[in-house]
């Protein structure tokens, strides 16, 4: 089934949505939706009929993700899992998923994905630039396809973004050097010990980054320089991260695809979607010894560079 054929048989309400706590059943059924608990759904049927899920806790996120090739048809989920999670950022994530027009964002992905899979680097520009990324001799990403197959496990941002990860090691598909200007920033535990411990840090530091003045400064791909809401942060994100896996290391450099409207957002709340917001973003950290967070800038506008190009205008201005 291609994507948007699912996705616009979701907005039409033709297909069962799933969530694992029944105290959102009354939200999405308000919105028009034929949901139902998770608990006790025979995936089997989802051989006539696809099903979307909707996460609100970590474990039953976990436990569903172990099905993988398990599941017979076509399933898509929204994870709001590890990130705000109380029943008015529930509401106001799924809400702002609602709003996408899948067919525009998916053309934008695509047309990410060609640019970034051919060029040799990547330079997004002022204002919230000069940051260059440079690619590797290898690329990892996360999901390209637009047909979804049965038995995937396929999460809604695979389809709301481009997105180049450092997964298998530092710097194995990108490395950032330059500034980077952002307008807001998110941020997810993977280890729900890491929550009680720097969520209140994380969630001030959303709060102010919705004041402006926000940067950051790579080189050889790491943080050397932070700053939020016109204040120095460097100390205490070096405090969060050093020592500790990639330590101040980008793991993802990507692009979002969906053309919100900004006025009918709330950049202070922790929300996945706002990842997707048409631009770049940046994420650091692997969320387990330390906190995954992104930063992101919305429409930066961004120069492919490809090195033959490069070194053929050169060749050219040396014989004029």
């Amino acid at each position: 089934m291609h994507a948007i054929q699912y996705f616009e048989r979701l907005f039409r309400h033709d297909m069962p949505v799933l969530v694992d706590d029944v105290r959102h059943l009354p939200f999405l059924q308000f919105r028009g939706f034929s949901a139902r608990a998770l608990a006790g759904f025979d995936f089997g049927a989802t051989l006539t009929e696809p099903v979307f899920v909707v996460f609100t806790a970590a474990a039953a996120h976990e436990a569903f993700l172990q099905r993988w090739g398990e599941i017979p048809g076509i399933t898509a989920h929204l994870s709001l899992a590890k990130f705000d999670t109380s029943p008015e950022g529930i509401e106001y994530s799924i809400d702002q998923f609602l709003s996408v027009d899948i067919p525009a964002t998916l053309a934008r992905r695509s047309a990410y994905y060609d640019a970034i899979l051919s060029c040799d680097s990547v330079e997004v520009r002022p204002p919230n630039g000069p940051l260059m990324c440079s690619m590797g001799e290898s690329v990892e990403i996360a999901n390209r396809d637009d047909e979804m197959e049965p038995g995937w496990l396929y999460s809604v941002s695979e389809f709301l973004e481009a997105s180049l990860v450092n997964i298998e090691r530092d710097r194995s598909t990108f490395c950032l050097d330059g500034e980077f200007a952002f307008d807001g920033m998110i941020y997810l535990f993977n280890n729900p010990e890491l929550r009680a411990r720097f969520e209140p840090m994380l969630a001030e530091w959303v709060r102010l980054a919705t004041c402006g003045g926000n940067s950051a400064r790579f080189v050889d791909n790491s943080i050397t320089h932070l700053t939020l809401g016109g204040i120095d942060q460097t100390d205490r994100f070096h405090q969060l991260t050093r020592g500790k896996e990639r330590q101040g290391a980008a793991t993802e450099f990507a692009f979002g695809c969906v053309d919100y409207t900004l006025s009918n957002q709330d950049w202070s709340r922790n929300s996945v979607l706002h990842e997707s917001f048409w631009g770049v973003h940046v994420g650091i950290g692997m969320g387990q010894d330390i906190p995954h967070f992104d930063l992101v800038a919305r429409r930066a506008e961004c120069h492919y560079i490809n090195a033959d190009s490069v070194a053929s205008e050169a060749a050219e201005m040396r014989t004029t």
